[in-house]
């Protein structure tokens, strides 16, 4: 919920709003050594988002969360827009925002039993 209240925030220009509620998440998973508040720190509204979205991507990771934020934010065509970029074995990997392979394949299981199912890239 504090991401979501954050991402409200941040949206209405906010930002010392949505950067308490990103500490509250925050202190509990860093250390105390080496906490820093963001509250105070971070007035840029770019750099709030892209603070946003490294917490928001750190809570989800490993769920198909990080996807469907990712398209979202994609799918607007303002500030919340990136291009992801992947090296994968020395091959540099790029997806722009507006790519069409910000798709959710269906399994294979699925196109093999069903042959009105076409997979969707």
């Amino acid at each position: 919920m504090y991401l979501i209240k954050a991402e409200v925030s941040l949206r209405n220009n906010q930002i010392t709003d949505a950067m308490q509620l990103l500490d509250l998440i925050r202190v509990n998973r860093i250390m105390p050594e080496s906490y820093a508040p963001c509250a105070g720190t971070i007035t840029n509204k770019g750099e709030a988002i892209a603070k946003f979205k490294q917490v928001a991507r750190t809570e989800k990771v490993m769920s198909v969360m990080n996807y469907i934020n990712i398209k979202c934010w994609n799918s607007e065509n303002n500030e919340w827009t990136e291009t992801e970029q992947k090296n994968i074995l020395g091959k540099e990997y790029t997806l722009k925002p507006t790519s069409q392979l910000w798709i959710w394949t269906f399994p294979s299981n699925a196109t093999s039993l069903n042959p009105n199912l076409t997979q969707n890239y």
